[in-house]
C-alpha cells in the first residue's frame, strides 16, 4: 500500500500540466526508497523548472548510475562541475560517484576522484561552506590532502556555529578513521544529543561500540536508532512532512 501511494503521489505531480513544487520532495522520498527510477525522473523534472543547485544534478548522476546508466551519469556529473565550478557539493559528489564507474579502468576513476576531492579541499580551506554537509565534506576532503590544516577549520567552523550536530559528527569519524573510538564515540554522542531526530548519529556511535562490555550501551543506541529512523524514514512520515 504505501510504495502504492508513492507511485501515486509521484506520477500525479509529473503529469500535471502546471509544475508542482513538490515534485523536489517526492524526489529526496524516491531516493530514500531506493526507488531510482522515480528519483530519476523527478530529478529530471527539478532541474528542468527550479533554480539550478549543485545537488540536484549530483542526485540525478546518482539516479543515473543505479539504473545503470553511468554514462549519463558521467555527462550529468561533468554537468555539474562546468555549472558550479566553486562548489564543493559538486566536486565532493562528481569524486564520490566516479569511484563506483565499474565501466571505467580503477585508474581513471582513481584520477577523476582524486582530482574533484583536490578541488574540494582548496575551496573548503578558502571558506565556501555554505552548509554543516558542505562543511562535513570540506573537512574529510582536508583530512586526506591536508591533513596539517584540519584543525584550525574545524575550530573557526565550530565558532561559528557552536551548536552544529554536524561538527560533532564530522569530527567523530574523523575519530573513528585514525582508529580513536573512544574520542569518536564522545563526538557521535554530543551530535546524537543535539538532533535526536537524525538516525545517522546513533547509528555512528553503534560502530565505536565493539566490546562486550558494552552491550548495554548497544541495547540503547539500537533503541534510539530505531526510534530516529521510523520518525524520519517511514514513508507515512516522509509524505505527511513533504507532500500532505
Amino acid at each position: 500500500m504505501a510504495q502504492g501511494y508513492l507511485d501515486q503521489y509521484v506520477l500525479l505531480a509529473l503529469e500535471s500540466q502546471a509544475y508542482q513544487p513538490t515534485i523536489k520532495h517526492l524526489a529526496h522520498i524516491c531516493d530514500r526508497m531506493s526507488r531510482m527510477d522515480l528519483a530519476l525522473a523527478c530529478w529530471k523534472k527539478v532541474i528542468e523548472h527550479e533554480e539550478p543547485q549543485p545537488e540536484y544534478y549530483i542526485k540525478r548522476a546518482h539516479a543515473e548510475y543505479l539504473n545503470n546508466t553511468s554514462q549519463q551519469a558521467r555527462e550529468t556529473l561533468e554537468l555539474a562541475i562546468s555549472l558550479f565550478p566553486e562548489s564543493i557539493t559538486a566536486h565532493t559528489g562528481y569524486a564520490y560517484l566516479y569511484q563506483f564507474f565499474e565501466d571505467l579502468d580503477p585508474s581513471t576513476r582513481q584520477y577523476h576522484s582524486q582530482r574533484a576531492r583536490t578541488a574540494a579541499c582548496r575551496l573548503a580551506l578558502e571558506g565556501r561552506c555554505q552548509t554543516d554537509k558542505e562543511f562535513e565534506s570540506g573537512a574529510l576532503a582536508i583530512y586526506t590532502h591536508q591533513r596539517s590544516a584540519l584543525p584550525q577549520f574545524l575550530t573557526q567552523w565550530i565558532k561559528k556555529h557552536p551548536k552544529s550536530p554536524r561538527y560533532w559528527n564530522t569530527k567523530g569519524i574523523i575519530f573513528q578513521l585514525q582508529g580513536m573510538m573512544k574520542q569518536a564515540r564522545e563526538c557521535y554522542t554530543k551530535a546524537a544529543n543535539l538532533d535526536q531526530t537524525e538516525p545517522h548519529y546513533p547509528e555512528n556511535v553503534l560502530q565505536t561500540i565493539v566490546d562486550k562490555k558494552g552491550l548495554l550501551q548497544k541495547r540503547y543506541w539500537t533503541t534510539r536508532f530505531k526510534q530516529a529512523l521510523k520518525e524520519q524514514y517511514t514513508l507515512s512520515k516522509l509524505l505527511e512532512k513533504y507532500v500532505v
